[in-house]
């Protein structure tokens, strides 16, 4: 029913990894962000599945790069989500990529700084 409950999808990924088929999880989640994009529905959600989707690049598919730049993206876009940064700084201690999250949490920081100086 809500495309945002981490548990369902958690318990989605844990049954992916069992069988070994990323595809279908990949497929859903692309289904669902587009979704939410097309109807502009909860950025809350959003943030969750991008940040998931991220994971699942890394996890699933071997694709550091690749999940670097969706979690670079996701907090970018999402930068009020905890469980996006919480999974960037997870996935980034896990792959020794702390600078990237580093850099990543002064820009962003600076540009909310900036952001709220100018209103």
């Amino acid at each position: 029913d809500k495309p945002d409950e981490i548990q369902n999808w958690q318990t989605f990924l844990e049954s992916s990894q069992r069988i070994g088929q990323y595809h279908t999880l990949l497929t859903t989640l692309d289904y669902f962000i587009q979704r939410l994009r097309w109807f502009k529905d909860g950025s809350d959600a959003l943030g969750t599945l991008c940040s998931i989707r991220a994971n699942l690049l890394y996890v699933g598919f071997g694709d550091e790069s690749g999940a670097e730049d969706a979690f670079v993206r996701t907090v970018e876009e999402f930068p009020a989500s905890q469980e996006a940064w919480a999974a960037f700084r997870s996935y980034s201690i896990s792959t020794g990529r702390e600078k990237v999250f580093d850099a990543s949490l002064l820009r962003i920081g600076s540009r909310q700084d900036t952001n709220k100086k100018s209103h």
